[in-house]
């Protein structure tokens, strides 16, 4: 897949309008157990997105830190993408 021009600035415009970072994943309620605790994907002002299911205390962390990391990982991505572009001197 070739990500166009027209594509970068469509991910370039979502990741614009999200709630300013940093977020950040914490844990809340009894440490193993799903049922009463919850992840949470949270900024300096209150949540952005709770993560709750039958799935193992672990794998919610993992899940937690993947969705707090995004926007930096998405940020730093679309800057690589456009410094080889201009390296290259490629226009998509």
């Amino acid at each position: 897949m070739h990500l166009t021009e027209s594509r970068l600035r469509e991910i370039e415009d979502r990741l614009a309008k999200i709630t300013p970072k940093p977020w950040a994943h914490e844990w809340s309620g009894n440490e193993g157990d799903v049922e009463s605790g919850h992840g949470v994907v949270s900024m300096a002002h209150g949540e952005i997105c709770r993560l709750r299911g039958h799935l193992p205390v672990a794998e919610q962390a993992a899940n937690g830190v993947f969705i707090a990391e995004a926007p930096n990982d998405v940020a730093e991505l679309l800057t690589e993408v456009r410094r080889l572009r201009a390296r290259l001197g490629e226009q998509a």
